[in-house]
């Protein structure tokens, strides 16, 4: 089960692309990865400080 894997409550279809309800570790880290990341920005091994996410009607 990723989310419990990653604790983390969000959806994993591949398992960890993205990961904005983790743990804030100060940047790079190894380990489980439970860390605030986004695959296609930093990668799943980098901690970001924080994410936004913005929705906007169409």
């Amino acid at each position: 089960n990723c989310a419990a894997r990653h604790t983390g409550a969000f959806w994993y279809a591949a398992c960890h692309h993205a990961n904005p309800n983790g743990l804030y570790l100060g940047g790079p880290f190894t380990g489980n990865a439970n860390g605030i990341s986004w695959k296609a920005f930093k990668g799943s091994a980098y901690s970001l400080k924080f994410i936004q996410m913005k929705l906007r009607k169409e």
